[in-house]
């Protein structure tokens, strides 16, 4: 008989809090295969296969990153992990898109004591990208994502980024087209799903969150500035 953990009450939320930080680095620890995705009116129940994923060290209402949106552990057993997503994760994510079979990019949340190899990542996505093109050069995976026009002002050349959870810096941009673009070492390419998409495909975009505070702030003290003076605001 498989062994299984099933939450039986609502998550105390205070759950792993002694121990998790509910960050991530961006450091993906493997991908896995979607087992299935019920789509419910409010809620969606994600399944998927553990593939060698270690929960030992792992409780019921754990913080996981699935394609980088942090989601709370439902369900597990020897074979399987299940987690509940709510219509607000699905609508921002790429998630609402698995199917059985697909793969999608796992990290555990961090540890008190951890060591943070990436950057830091909170799992709260901002939004969709999309693979624009790509290409192999050497070894190496080269891979353009076309971004939303809301998204591209936090962008800059050698800035982080996370796609679809992975942390990567931004080895070039294009303004005027809304795409960035980035390297993928074979490593990485192993490890993750980020090669396996094909033109078109979404991709789940976090932002650097103190690139997006910075980027924030100048411009509200720019547009208060220039709301409160003679001339008009610039910045929309």
């Amino acid at each position: 008989m498989l062994d299984q953990k099933v939450l039986t009450k609502p998550c105390n939320p205070k759950i792993n809090h002694a121990k998790n930080m509910d960050m991530f680095t961006g450091i993906v620890q493997k991908k896995v295969s979607a087992v299935s995705y019920d789509k419910g009116d409010a809620i969606g129940v994600l399944t998927l296969d553990r593939d060698g994923i270690d929960l030992n060290d792992t409780e019921i209402g754990a913080s996981i990153a699935v394609n980088g949106v942090c989601l709370t552990l439902t369900q597990f057993t020897n074979t399987t992990m299940q987690f509940d997503i709510v219509q607000s994760t699905m609508d921002k994510s790429n998630l609402h898109a698995l199917s059985g079979g697909d793969l999608v990019n796992i990290e555990k949340s961090l540890k008190m004591g951890d060591t943070n190899s990436g950057h830091e990542v909170s799992g709260h996505v901002d939004g969709m990208g999309h693979i624009h093109a790509k290409d192999i050069i050497g070894e190496s995976h080269r891979i353009q994502i076309k971004l939303p026009d809301e998204l591209m002002r936090y962008i800059f050349a050698q800035g982080f980024i996370a796609l679809n959870g992975i942390s990567l810096t931004i080895s070039a941009i294009d303004k005027a087209q809304n795409i960035l673009e980035v390297w993928i070492i074979p490593e990485t390419a192993r490890v993750t799903n980020i090669c396996d998409l094909d033109i078109g495909d979404p991709v789940n975009i976090e932002i650097e969150k103190r690139t997006q505070i910075m980027v924030d702030t100048i411009r509200d003290a720019v547009k208060d500035y220039l709301d409160n003076g003679d001339g008009k605001a610039l910045i929309e």
